[in-house]
């Protein structure tokens, strides 16, 4: 039985998230922050399921709600 409770990674390290955003951007397709869907947003942060095999990029401000929460496991 698989559990309910799922993995997460915080991952606020700004050279990562930028080499993700450019690979992402060589595809000729774009990051938006998955909080607050802001297309203008710079996206600063990555919270990543290994379980899910899913990130969700998170820009500054929904980065530092997620952060206050706790969630950094």
């Amino acid at each position: 039985m698989e559990s309910p409770c799922l993995e997460f990674e915080f991952i606020p390290n700004r050279q990562t998230v930028a080499a993700v955003c450019a690979e992402v951007r060589s595809l000729g397709l774009s990051i938006v922050c998955n909080g607050c869907d802001d297309i203008e947003a710079a996206v600063v942060a990555l919270l990543v399921s290994e379980l899910r095999k899913v990130a969700w990029p998170l820009c500054e401000s929904c980065a530092r709600k997620v952060s206050e929460l706790g969630f950094m496991i």
